[in-house]
């Protein structure tokens, strides 16, 4: 099973935090200050770890917005997010509005200082397609854990969207739609090569387990697609994205 990011600072408090130095490559988005100081910190023993930062659509406050961008102006952040839209339930549709005005102020920031903006977003494909034109301007666009169809995938990069797709837990879920992207999407939209650095080199993003791909979808043979992927260690990542093991190029 593989993800777009992790959540180091999460990590570190569910016992992760005896990570030997360079033991995680990927990417680790946090979404407070004292966050940011943690996965900050972890970044000096892991010079692989892309570092985001960004307001999360389940929390959309307005607080850290400042925060991020003095990341940005200081050239600290790799990427804005998790960012974008959760209206899976109707505790999260009633803040769509607020979702909606810190959606619109990183999407400005992602464009003003030319970062990659890692996704969130649950039955909210619609707000994504109606800002493709602004999203065309990123230097990429992560989609996590998305639940869009191969089709949806497809036409957000026809529409000049640098989309790229990770699928999560929702492989485990049984989800049909990132079944059927795993299934059909070019690798070249699954294989994480979305984190530019300052030199324009890119940085890979994805974090996984060789053993957590869901062989029940008929998956057999897709090892070679989380190649990228490393994880070297031992230890549990967050919410089921990466179960330890020794993975290498």
């Amino acid at each position: 099973m593989f993800d777009a990011h992790f959540h180091y600072p999460e990590c570190a408090a569910s016992g992760c935090a005896d990570l030997a130095p360079g033991d995680v490559s990927g990417c680790s988005c946090a979404h407070s200050e004292h966050g940011w100081d943690i996965q900050k910190n972890f970044a000096r023993l892991n010079p692989d770890l892309v570092l985001s930062f960004g307001v999360h659509p389940q929390n959309p406050v307005r607080d850290s917005l400042e925060f991020l961008e003095s990341l940005l102006e200081r050239g600290q952040a790799d990427a804005v997010g998790e960012a974008g839209f959760d209206l899976f339930t109707d505790e999260f549709r009633r803040n769509e509005a607020a979702q909606a005005e810190v959606w619109n102020v990183q999407l400005e920031l992602a464009e003003k200082y030319s970062k990659p903006l890692v996704v969130h977003c649950r039955r909210a494909n619609f707000r994504l397609f109606a800002d493709s034109a602004r999203l065309s301007r990123l230097p990429s666009v992560v989609f996590h854990s998305f639940m869009g169809s191969p089709v949806e995938a497809l036409s957000l990069r026809r529409r000049g969207v640098d989309a790229y797709f990770s699928f999560g837990k929702q492989l485990l879920n049984g989800n049909r739609n990132a079944a059927a992207c795993v299934r059909t999407l070019p690798a070249s939209v699954r294989d994480g090569r979305s984190f530019p650095d300052a030199e324009g080199r890119v940085r890979d993003g994805h974090v996984g387990d060789r053993a957590c791909l869901p062989r029940r979808l008929g998956f057999e043979g897709k090892e070679r697609e989380i190649r990228r992927i490393r994880l070297r260690g031992g230890g549990r990542l967050q919410k089921g994205i990466c179960q330890a093991g020794r993975l290498t190029k």
